[in-house]
């Protein structure tokens, strides 16, 4: 008996440890997620509510149509006239915000206004579509210079936005990945439609619309329908961290009054007019709900092998990127494609910037991908001539072989610029927000590409480590003259 009440003793002891062990760890949890949202900037009104005739997946009904969609977009943007505010009733903001009627930021004065679908027609009678998709908390504006160009080809350009996109950050707290796909299939029906069953259709993602591209193509295969003849990649999120999943936790306490801004994972000023600065935390959990998704579609046609109808894929990537898993659209993607003229394009950092020991990781290499085996794809690693030299040369391994070939190239390293971003990979270097080059037209906007601030630190509520990201792509023009190789022949 004296046992078996020592044994329980020790069992409720334990259990009481236990207990407050992890009471403790709540506690503290919670006091410093209590000193983070204290941190934070107010939520505006954009933060706190949203349209409410968006579009979601469960419209999506038999017999909606893609001009149905556009007309509830129409109705989303005449909502938004409640979230701007007036020069004179500013409260406490900044007049560049995009909320400041008629300011800098207000998206309503750009012509068109890249926050909406737009729907290109080419001159002359159209050679094939491309549907052109952007990334989370983006806007059609990140793909308008690959619509431009495209457009010059002679395509019909169906540049889509999102649910939950180009309006307010707050659209983001109730629009689910479901709800984009939907959207995204909705387009495509439409281009299919409107285009020949002899002319070429394209997909055209960046970021979170690469893995949606990705989706759409094996949704088609998995269907039997018809296939893209071609996939454009950029930056595709076919990985992201597994933090991500843990975007969803904040629901346990975000209802108490207090942690009412624990649903996000940054407020920030909203002074870019084409993207959101603010990330709630359910954008992080759709995203990660899209990655898995995808991933498992892969797996899946891999498996069945269904995965032998998917089209080229021509990709371009940053060797470092702070927002997706860049090496997971090599192992998820391309080490599974057929043998069918894909390439993944990959832009190294800057060897030849002296910043050996300041970089806070170690800098990945693909040293092995491009000395191994031969693969079913092309992979080309866009660097530096040498550690001494900004002058850029392409390391090439085509498909199918293990010959390695460097070519001297017309491009160079800006100076100071030590590695490309994930965001600034689809835009071109004399975009007028988000380029180096500021021009009399541009004068007049807040031009987000070179702002060079300095003074006291501390001072500003704009995040430094946002206003020092590289927005645009010093090699959109090598770019752009890679997809021009890979375009279906007429």
């Amino acid at each position: 008996m004296q046992k078996r009440s020592r044994i329980k003793t020790i069992i409720v002891r334990i259990t009481a440890l236990a207990v407050w062990t992890a009471f403790l760890i709540v506690a503290t949890l919670l006091f410093a997620e209590a000193m983070r949202v204290k941190g934070m900037h107010a939520l505006g009104s954009w933060h706190q509510s949203q349209p409410v005739s968006e579009f979601t997946a469960a419209d999506a009904k038999p017999g909606f149509t893609f001009d149905q969609y556009l007309e509830k977009e129409k109705t989303v943007f005449a909502e938004l006239d409640a979230f701007m505010l007036e020069p004179t009733k500013l409260e406490g903001n900044s007049g560049i915000i995009r909320y400041a009627r008629g300011g800098k930021g207000d998206p309503a004065t750009f012509t068109p206004n890249w926050n909406r679908t737009q729907v290109l027609e080419p001159k002359g009678e159209p050679v094939g579509g491309v549907l052109l998709l952007h990334g989370l908390t983006d806007s059609p504006y990140a793909m308008r210079s690959m619509a431009e160009f495209f457009l010059d080809q002679g395509y019909r350009c169906v540049c889509l936005r999102y649910p939950g996109h180009g309006t307010v950050p707050g659209a983001l707290l109730k629009a689910k990945q479901e709800d984009w796909f939907a959207a995204v299939k909705l387009a495509w029906q439409s281009l299919k439609q409107r285009t020949p069953a002899d002319k070429p259709l394209l997909v055209c993602g960046f970021s979170t619309g690469g893995a949606l591209a990705v989706l759409l193509t094996l949704d088609a295969i998995e269907r039997n329908e018809r296939v893209p003849d071609r996939l454009f990649l950029f930056s595709p999120a076919l990985g992201i961290t597994p933090f991500a999943v843990a975007s969803n936790l904040h629901r346990l306490y975000s209802w108490i009054p207090f942690y009412n801004k624990a649903q996000w994972l940054s407020i920030e000023p909203e002074y870019d007019p084409f993207k959101y600065n603010s990330f709630p935390q359910a954008a992080g959990a759709q995203s990660w709900a899209l990655t898995g998704r995808v991933a498992a579609a892969l797996e899946a046609a891999a498996a069945n092998g269904k995965i032998a109808r998917m089209p080229p894929v021509l990709s371009f990537t940053s060797l470092v990127d702070a927002t997706v898993i860049a090496h997971d659209a090599l192992t998820r993607l391309f080490d599974r494609l057929p043998a069918n003229g894909s390439e993944i394009v990959v832009f190294d950092v800057n060897r030849g910037a002296m910043l050996d020991g300041f970089f806070t990781q170690a800098v990945p290499e693909l040293g092995a991908r491009l000395k191994g085996p031969a693969l079913n794809f092309g992979m080309t690693l866009v660097t530096n001539l040498s550690p001494q030299s900004l002058a850029m040369v392409t390391h090439e391994r085509p498909a199918g072989s293990t010959e390695l070939k460097t070519v001297p190239i017309d491009e160079a390293w800006p100076p100071q610029v030590y590695s490309l971003a994930h965001v600034s990979i689809p835009i071109p270097p004399d975009d007028a927000l988000y380029g180096d080059d500021r021009t009399e037209a541009s004068a007049a906007r807040v031009h987000l590409g070179d702002l060079k601030l300095r003074g006291e630190r501390g001072v500003l509520s704009m995040s430094a480590d946002d206003l020092m990201r590289l927005r645009h792509n010093p090699f959109h023009s090598y770019m752009i003259e890679r997809m021009q190789r890979a375009l279906p022949a007429q």
